[in-house]
């Protein structure tokens, strides 16, 4: 590990603290909680820590201290932060200070959305009034945080840029700079996501110590300015310490809601008017990018994790982003609108399936599975899945993540429980084919390398595809075919796990499922038909992949060039929806009451 500061002189308090303390990192064995409100003591209220002395001074030259000096979960009283000048006190020129975290003029992303429905805007002179106290009070002197050095910065910022911005367009290349140089928790926050997603080969702190620095920053209310808290938060998407199967506060749900309620508490869920803009620094481009980053992830998690929705559109009016909401008109920024749209049709197919009852043959959502279709369909060519040769030659891995969530989602409505007792849903051809092409996608990014940039939801898109590829591999004319493509489905699931602890569930699943697939030795006609469950309510399945052909895979060459071999559908049994399958995963502690769930 580098120790990395940037400090000011310290007080003799401080001084004192760190003579006792045995370890000058941020490491700690035990968990870190949202402080509690209580009266701060002698002991809990200090001036700031700062590096004067060569005791204070790391092995590689950089100052050392303990974030806990900085990060007491006591608050600060008014009364000790007035005692103090409102300018930092002058120090040595050899040490860097940190600027004032936040000193907005007018306004900021931090005040309250005033809402006319409450009659708040009646109070508004009061209350905006208040959050100008407040917010002076909030000037404190710079604090001592550990930042990575600058040469580590300068790749993270790239990493970020290369890897996460299409899903996260949340910091601009134009802001970067200005956002890091004022902000110690977005400087550890990019830190976190970069260093996951491509760990530098030199000396670096690791991904653990960021997400310590990030939660202890945040939870000691370190950063009073809210858009610097929501991007930061929007970062730590990237890192996932264990997989949710227990309730904690290290999981995306979490932070994801955490910045919802934040950004709602800010106004971001609807639209500024003309006289709310005069205060905000905030551009409506950047806030419409916040909340719909946002937005998708919380749907992707109800769809993956059965959660229920957090956001109801009802309450919002903010549109949804355009082209004009970016610095500039990139494919990045049209992949993410995409997405966005997309995740909002998924998230509707979600709350469907957890408010009807499991019988997809009476209670098929037709008109989401056709706002599927239409999406897929009206992908302009430069975005469309580009999987219709054997070979992909104009590879581009953000459009190849675009449509994973969207092949999942075809696989959860397209499986279904027969009656006879095996634990093993049965998949129509639909699933099966929406699995190889999830198998052809992830071919083509092992092909090129790691797939470290994969996201953690990747993870659950890989469990469905292993389901629809189990069951086509107990029907004889596509056991090899579907073998090969779980093959390259379980290589992707032994990279992520690298990365992404909740890979090892559906490994250990998949070994369980295949050891164990419950074939009562039922004839092929009853395992497989290429009439699919849409077809009853008058959808061609095969609409579904305007971007496959028989070139696409081995089962895709079954599944579209010999159709003349469909067969009637016949008795379904039980459907199996997203939240019934619990039993396939069912020794698994981390499944909620229907679908295994994965850090996403």
């Amino acid at each position: 590990m580098i120790p990395d500061h940037r400090s000011v002189r310290p007080s003799k308090r401080s001084k004192r603290r760190q003579s006792r303390q045995s370890n000058s990192g941020i490491q700690s064995n035990h968990p870190l909680t949202p402080p509690t409100a209580t009266e701060p003591s002698e002991s809990s209220v200090h001036a700031f820590p700062v590096a004067a002395s060569d005791d204070t001074v790391g092995e590689n030259g950089f100052p050392s201290f303990s974030l806990g000096d900085i990060c007491d979960p006591s608050p600060h009283s008014i009364s000790d932060r007035g005692s103090h000048s409102a300018h930092p006190p002058a120090h040595h020129s050899t040490h860097v200070d940190l600027p004032y975290i936040s000193m907005p003029r007018q306004g900021d992303a931090a005040d309250s959305y005033l809402g006319e429905p409450g009659y708040g805007v009646v109070y508004g002179s009061e209350i905006r009034q208040d959050a100008d106290g407040q917010r002076t009070h909030t000037d404190m002197f710079p604090e001592l945080v550990d930042l990575p050095p600058p040469e580590l910065q300068q790749g993270f910022e790239e990493t970020f840029f290369e890897y996460c911005y299409t899903w996260c367009p949340v910091i601009d290349r134009d802001t970067i700079h200005a956002d890091m140089d004022k902000s110690p928790l977005v400087v550890n926050a990019l830190s976190l996501a970069a260093s996951h997603v491509c760990p530098p080969v030199i000396k670096h702190a690791d991904p653990a110590m960021y997400y310590d620095r990030v939660k202890q920053l945040f939870y000691g209310d370190k950063e009073p300015n809210l858009l610097m808290c929501l991007k930061s938060i929007a970062l730590v998407y990237w890192w996932s310490p264990r997989p949710p199967s227990r309730v904690h506060r290290d999981s995306s749900w979490w932070w994801t809601t955490v910045a919802i309620r934040h950004a709602q508490h800010g106004g971001f869920h609807r639209e500024p008017k003309p006289g709310q803009m005069v205060r905000s620094p905030v551009s409506p481009g950047l806030r419409r990018r916040l909340w719909w980053t946002f937005f998708a992830r919380e749907r992707l998690t109800a769809i993956c994790q059965c959660r229920p929705c957090v956001i109801d559109t009802e309450d919002c009016n903010i549109p949804f982003p355009t082209l004009d909401d970016f610095p500039a008109k990139t494919i990045q920024a049209e992949i993410f609108i995409r997405w966005v749209r997309l995740c909002a049709t998924i998230g509707n197919i979600a709350k469907h399936l957890q408010r009807t009852s499991n019988n997809m043959i009476s209670q098929f959502p037709v008109t989401l599975a056709k706002d599927l279709i239409h999406w897929a369909q009206t992908q302009p060519p430069h975005l469309s899945l580009p999987i219709t040769a054997e070979r992909t030659v104009a590879f581009n891995r953000d459009v190849h993540q675009l449509h994973l969530p969207y092949l999942a989602v075809i696989i959860v409505l397209h499986l279904s429980q027969t009656s006879s007792p095996q634990p093993l849903p049965r998949a129509y051809p639909a699933a099966i084919l929406a699995a190889s092409c999830i198998a052809r996608i992830l071919k083509d990014c092992l092909t090129r390398g790691r797939v470290r940039y994969l996201m953690g939801i990747s993870c659950w898109y890989c469990g469905m595809a292993m389901l629809a590829l189990l069951h086509a591999r107990q029907i004889k004319h596509l056991a090899s075919y579907a073998e090969e493509d779980l093959q390259i489905v379980l290589l992707a699931l032994n990279e992520l796990k690298l990365m992404w602890p909740t890979a090892n569930i559906f490994l250990r699943g998949f070994e369980r499922l295949r050891n164990n697939p419950g074939s009562s030795g039922q004839e092929d006609d009853l395992l497989f038909d290429l009439e699919d469950i849409s077809t009853l309510h008058g959808i061609d399945w095969t609409s579904y992949f305007p971007f496959a052909s028989p070139h696409t895979s081995a089962l895709a060459n079954i599944l579209l060039a010999n159709r003349q071999m469909e067969l009637p559908l016949e008795q379904t049994g039980l459907e199996l929806t997203a939240f019934d399958l619990t039993d396939l995963f069912e020794h698994f502690d981390g499944f909620c009451e229907g679908v295994p769930f994965i850090e996403d």
